[in-house]
């Protein structure tokens, strides 16, 4: 069962580190402001570390893993901009958005 359990949470950090690339090209593309951009891709660059600690088979990568998705989430979820990503419909930024959560949720 464990195995099983760090099987999905490398899997679901990976997912969130290549969401994170799209994230990063869909802002970029916008044209947010730089401070915004810096931060995401801060963020971004956290994630990338604890997933190649998780591939490199590193146990202490697991507690940082929750911590992030945590933190993404509390400073995410609060957003009204971005509840109306999902009032627009099914777009890329839409889907980006969900997928990103839903893999910081399980």
């Amino acid at each position: 069962m464990l195995k099983l359990l760090k099987r999905a949470a490398k899997g679901l950090i990976y997912a969130s580190v290549l969401l994170g690339v799209a994230l990063l090209a869909q802002l970029y593309a916008l044209m947010v402001p730089s401070w915004l951009l810096y931060s995401i891709l801060a963020g971004w660059a956290l994630y990338l570390v604890v997933a190649v600690g998780m591939a490199t088979g590193r146990e202490k990568a697991y507690p940082p893993a929750l911590v992030l998705s945590i933190a993404t989430l509390a400073v995410s979820l609060p957003q009204p901009e971005h509840y109306s990503l999902a009032d627009a419909g099914p777009t890329l930024a839409s889907l980006t958005f969900v997928a990103g959560h839903c893999s910081r949720l399980a």
